[in-house]
């Protein structure tokens, strides 16, 4: 697995073998069909979303293109390559950002205003960019040789260094103000004012190489490593330190990307597939087969809790849709969003969600009311719960 990319609640996984496709987190691929070799069978190295169209990045053989689809990934058509260098091997990193869409290539960093039509070159050239990431307006870049990390904060056209060493960087993710920077023999580093400053990440053992990084949210940060068996780390604080987080993952499973969905994190790893976790927060998804006759939201159980409890709630048949996306979240007394339990579509049954607060944003939430509330199209209800310790 060479990427991974969530896009409205399905996963999209990039492979030596085209792009393949789920839409039931994981449980079963498809694989995004097309017209020629290129679609079908490249190695697509990377993938990104811009405006509701979802580009790719494919080599079969020595040669790179991009592809962008409308539908899903079901059709395919191939962007123009006007600006871009010829016998172009390689455009690892591609991100969206504003109208641009970015590419980092074999030969430096490109940018295209017109979705791929079009492309004019920036002040990154002649540099193998690995990997690229957006954050708001800001778009950072991974350059090795030892040139440190990049940073574009007019959405990919002007690039100024943001982070100067002699490591090698070979990876790079971003999060709201956060950037976040993996290194080949030299561990992490992590910036909280969008790459103005930078930090190195503890935990990690000696000239340990981070090939792989994936935010999840309130702090926490996946990390994958060329450390076996150990192969993911996490972060809880933002990318300040790690530890082991591979609890379940096969021993020879080294990860090459990450994507999050509502209720899993998904790790791609090298020739051993796509793995998943639940997010913290959310223990256990369980769906009964009865269809109900109308909306409801059960009383937690049990209720006071310490430290999980368990929610139902159901979703009756609708003649007019056979599946409603569904939202259930977890909010303190002052309206704070705790933890978002389900987030997708759902077809009619019977649910129940586990949720844990001792996992829950990595924190140890205090004893006090909270409260959860269920929203299915029209229907929105909420109910109180109890955290006893």
């Amino acid at each position: 697995i060479l990427s991974l990319l969530e896009s409205e609640s399905s996963i999209y996984a990039g492979t030596r073998d085209g792009v393949f496709r789920t839409d039931d987190s994981g449980n079963s691929w498809i694989k995004l069909g097309g017209t020629n070799d290129t679609t079908m069978y490249s190695d697509v190295w990377a993938m990104c979303e811009l405006n509701g169209v979802i580009y790719t990045s494919m080599q079969l053989y020595f040669d790179a293109t991009v592809y962008k689809s409308t539908d899903k990934g079901s059709t395919w058509i191939r962007c123009g390559m006007t600006g871009l260098p010829f016998g172009l091997s390689f455009i690892k990193g591609l991100e969206g950002s504003g109208s641009n869409l970015v590419a980092g290539t074999d030969e430096g960093i490109y940018y295209s205003p017109d979705g791929g039509a079009n492309w004019y070159p920036t002040n990154v050239l002649n540099f193998n960019i690995p990997s690229l990431a957006s954050s708001e307006n800001y778009v950072y870049a991974a350059v090795p040789s030892g040139a440190g990390v990049y940073r574009s904060l007019d959405n990919g056209i002007n690039w100024s260094v943001s982070l100067q060493s002699t490591v090698d960087y070979v990876e790079v993710e971003a999060m709201d103000n956060y950037a976040f920077a993996g290194a080949f023999f030299g561990g992490a580093r992590y910036s909280s004012n969008y790459g103005s400053t930078w930090f190195a990440s503890s935990g990690f053992p000696s000239d340990a190489s981070v090939f792989a990084l994936g935010p999840v949210s309130d702090g926490m940060i996946l990390a994958g490593t060329d450390l076996a068996p150990s192969w993911i780390y996490a972060s809880f604080n933002n990318g300040g330190s790690y530890s082991p987080y591979s609890e379940g993952l096969f021993e020879n499973a080294s990860v090459e990307a990450f994507a999050v969905g509502d209720t899993f994190m998904f790790a791609g790893t090298d020739y051993n597939g796509v793995w998943r976790r639940l997010r913290p927060g959310v223990v256990s998804v369980q769906n009964q087969t009865n269809i109900p006759q109308s909306y409801s939201l059960a009383q937690n159980y049990p209720n006071p809790f310490n430290p999980s409890t368990k929610i139902k709630f159901s979703i009756p048949q609708d003649v007019k849709r056979e599946t409603k996306n569904v939202i259930l979240k977890v909010y303190d007394v002052l309206g704070n969003e705790i933890a978002t339990l389900v987030n997708e579509e759902k077809s009619p049954g019977i649910y129940e969600v586990t949720f844990d607060a001792g996992t829950s944003r990595d924190l140890s939430l205090t004893s006090g009311v909270y409260f959860y509330k269920l929203q299915a199209g029209n229907f929105v209800t909420s109910k109180k719960m109890i955290l006893l310790k």
